[in-house]
């Protein structure tokens, strides 16, 4: 297996910036429309591509496509992807992520579960499990979210669901409602009674960007 692999990466060298990346779609079972979708580009893209690529798409590359080795794409040189511990989307502990949205906020590497890369979570912030009964059945206990940090109070859409950081209820993970100086976070599980969290209190808001679900048999 281990020869196999080697000499597929040292065809691989000898091939087009083109024929590297269709290689990398192909492989990971990447529709090409749906690439050219994310880069913002036309369908005839991928065909056009000579001996490089243009800057800002490389900057869209490694965005969505955060596992993909650029420096082998671009010269053939390494592996198809990246190889580092430190690459994929962080699982962070619950008690270490409340102090998300505070100004000197970091993930550091004692308070990480595991790390994972999922493609549709390219522009998550980190990963947590989901406690309690008070989101199901949309979320249930052990149910792994992940969210992406908003930092600009324009940008937050009521009614959807995100994970909140406050001074006096900790971590909460509700769909929210504008209400003047408060925030209204209602839980999906209807015995469950709304929380009213004033807006002053409000260390950090994550909206949720999607989530990962462990069958138990």
């Amino acid at each position: 297996m281990l020869n196999f692999r080697m000499t597929i990466n040292k065809k691989l060298m000898e091939n087009t910036v083109q024929e590297r990346l269709e290689s990398y779609l192909d492989v990971n079972k990447i529709k090409k429309i749906d690439f050219c979708s994310n880069l913002k580009v036309s369908k005839g893209y991928i065909a056009n591509i000579r001996k490089s690529i243009q800057p800002d798409k490389l900057v869209s590359i490694a965005k969505y496509y955060p596992e993909l080795n650029i420096i082998w794409l671009l010269t053939g040189n390494g592996n198809m992807v990246n190889s580092s511990s430190t690459d994929g989307l962080p699982l962070y502990r619950a008690e270490a992520a409340a102090g998300f949205g505070t100004p000197n906020f970091s993930i550091e590497e004692k308070d990480i579960e595991a790390r994972y890369r999922v493609r549709e979570f390219v522009d998550a912030s980190f990963m947590l499990y989901v406690h309690g009964k008070s989101m199901e059945p949309l979320y249930n206990s052990g149910d792994i979210i992940a969210v992406k940090i908003e930092k600009d109070i324009e940008n937050i859409h009521w009614g959807k669901v995100y994970l909140i950081s406050s001074k006096e209820d900790g971590l909460l993970i509700k769909r929210i409602y504008d209400h003047g100086k408060d925030i209204i976070c209602v839980s999906e599980n209807p015995t469950f009674s709304p929380i009213f969290v004033h807006k002053s209190d409000i260390k950090g808001l994550a909206s949720v960007k999607g989530t990962i679900r462990i069958e138990s048999l």
